[in-house]
């Protein structure tokens, strides 16, 4: 009779794939092989190693031998220029970096055999020597010729809008004949460049030109410092720059420019910032004195002479105070 009829167990069986290829190709790389299972495990046979089973890699060195390595080379810096004017040459020299290795690429001749590269520099014509306040500067012919030029950029002082700072471009926002360069107040126009308080900014650009802390849109003396903005006379000039403290003259009207204003002035018509007088009258000694005042006036009393001539005066401060106040 049959027995044992059961089938036989059948074990695992697996073999190693082929090597992938190789990770470098010089210089030592890594290729990977795979197990695969041929047979797998029937009826109680001997099952695969887990390895096997989770198909684990299994690696190897390959490409062992070095890279090749290849020349690598630059140019040195420059030297020093022949010459210092009138166009000469400079020098530089290729430098090896790495020296070319294992079958790599060789250096070209020229590195190897150091030779140099050349170029041309400082191309300008050498300067001409010229005496203080000149610069010597191209002609329209392209020679140098030595020309009156303080700031040494080649514009001619007497055309230099700033003759003393250099400025080529003869840059002038505000159109007022001063360069940008030296302009203390670049936006608005300031021909005049006045600076009470000789700080970098104009009047015209500084809020507070005496710089007294009080702005000049409330100052009643601006070009002058008077920080307790007394005013006497009241007639809205401080008494620091008032040329008649005692008296109102909002026009500051001083006919003979003897900065003694009108009000106060016992000679309008001649400077006299003395104020002298000889005798008990209101005219000062340089007014009774004067003959001319007779011819002026075509006049023999001089006494009356003057007395039309202070007449005229306060009518004339009459109209710049109406003038003024409108």
């Amino acid at each position: 009779m049959n027995c044992n009829t059961q089938p036989c167990p059948v074990d695992c069986e697996w073999e190693y794939e082929q090597f992938g290829e190789c990770s470098k190709s010089c210089g030592e790389g890594i290729k990977t092989r795979y197990p695969r299972i041929t047979v797998q495990p029937q009826h109680g046979g001997q099952d695969c190693p887990l390895f096997v089973q989770n198909q684990e890699p299994d690696t190897t060195t390959c490409n062992n031998s070095p890279c090749p390595v290849h020349c690598e080379w630059k140019y040195g810096e420059y030297g020093e220029c022949s010459k210092t004017c009138g166009g000469g040459t400079k020098t530089r020299f290729p430098v090896i970096i790495t020296q070319p290795q294992h079958g790599g690429r060789a250096c070209p001749a020229h590195v190897i055999d150091g030779e140099p590269d050349s170029t041309s520099c400082n191309p300008l014509e050498c300067p001409i020597v010229c005496g203080p306040g000149q610069t010597g500067c191209p002609n329209e012919a392209g020679e140098l010729v030595c020309i009156d030029d303080k700031d040494g950029d080649c514009i001619p002082d007497t055309q230099d809008n700033c003759e003393e700072v250099f400025n080529p471009d003869q840059s002038d926002m505000d159109r007022d004949g001063v360069g940008g360069a030296c302009d203390n107040c670049l936006q608005l126009y300031n021909p005049d460049q006045t600076n009470s308080d000789n700080d970098e900014t104009g009047n015209e650009c500084d809020p507070d030109d005496d710089n007294d802390g009080i702005v000049d849109q409330y100052d009643n003396c601006q070009t002058v410092v008077n920080r307790d903005q007394k005013d006497s006379d009241r007639d809205r000039f401080g008494d620091a720059c008032d040329n008649c403290k005692s008296r109102s003259n909002a026009n500051q009207a001083d006919f003979d420019g003897d900065r003694v204003g009108n009000a106060c002035d016992n000679c309008r018509f001649y400077p006299n910032p003395n104020q002298l007088s000889s005798d008990p009258s209101t005219y000062g000694s340089l007014c009774t004195t004067r003959p001319s005042n007779v011819d002026m006036m075509g006049m023999e009393d001089e006494n009356e002479d003057m007395d039309k001539k202070n007449m005229a005066a306060q009518i004339m401060e009459k109209l710049l105070e109406m003038y003024y106040s409108s």
